[in-house]
């Protein structure tokens, strides 16, 4: 049986497009700060389980899991740490819940990816670690060489290939994806 679930707080940080002012500890710590007190609960005493959220290149960790409990006050709790947004968090908060295992749990996400001074370098990282990214070339132009390269092999026209972009970008209007 399903259990009822919701959201009761709150926190966030002012948007701004560079924080070079704060560090990522420092914004998680503001962030759950506020959502407790609009929660009105206390993280030692009121919360059985967190989960935090961040994309790993953005802060050059492959483990961020050991930076995070301190800041959001998840000593020694149960912690769970995902490579992705805050909705996977979301997600994730529901399914913990639904188990019946714990009953309240907080959610955090955060992102310096603003502070970024080259995106492509961020995007870079999804190349294939051994024969793209060494090249050290522009990821978008490295993906056009291979398109070309799979249009040569298969026969595929550029036609073609932008007929499935305009499916997949149909798809995503009637799925409320922009």
């Amino acid at each position: 049986m399903q259990r009822r679930v919701a959201i009761i707080g709150i926190g966030y940080t002012t948007f701004r497009s560079i924080t070079l002012d704060v560090s990522f500890k420092e914004m998680m710590f503001e962030v759950v700060t506020k959502a407790y007190e609009d929660a009105g609960v206390c993280p030692r005493h009121d919360i059985d389980a967190f989960v935090t959220c961040e994309d790993d290149f953005v802060h050059g960790r492959s483990i961020f899991n050991i930076q995070t409990p301190d800041n959001i006050g998840a000593v020694l709790k149960r912690i769970h740490t995902l490579p992705a947004d805050g909705m996977y968090g979301l997600a994730d908060a529901y399914m913990l819940i639904n188990t019946g295992l714990v009953d309240t749990m907080a959610v955090e996400s955060h992102s310096k990816a603003s502070n970024m001074v080259t995106p492509n370098y961020l995007v870079a990282h999804a190349m294939d670690p051994v024969y793209n990214k060494p090249l050290g070339y522009n990821p978008y132009f490295i993906a056009g060489i291979e398109m070309n390269r799979y249009m040569y092999e298969s026969g595929v026209t550029k036609e073609q290939c932008a007929m499935v972009a305009v499916k997949n970008k149909a798809s995503g209007l009637l799925m409320g994806i922009r």
